[in-house]
């Protein structure tokens, strides 16, 4: 899931969870939530950033458990 907003464009990271394990409406909504304040910061501000792309992961199972290919 994508989470934060960079002053470009896009988010600064993601976050794997397990929706077997984690209350995934709640964290959805709270990511969205985080988002749209951080990118109402940055525009209040004036941020920058680096202008980077951040790819989202690679995921697999690894003995059970889902695991990202870019830890």
């Amino acid at each position: 899931m994508p989470l934060g907003a960079k002053p470009c464009g896009g988010p600064w990271r993601y976050v794997v969870f397990s929706t077997a394990t984690a209350d995934s409406v709640r964290l959805v909504a709270a990511a969205a939530e985080h988002t749209v304040l951080e990118a109402e910061q940055n525009r209040r501000t004036g941020a920058v950033s680096d202008c980077r792309f951040v790819a989202a992961p690679t995921l697999s199972c690894s003995r059970g458990y889902c695991v990202s290919g870019s830890r």
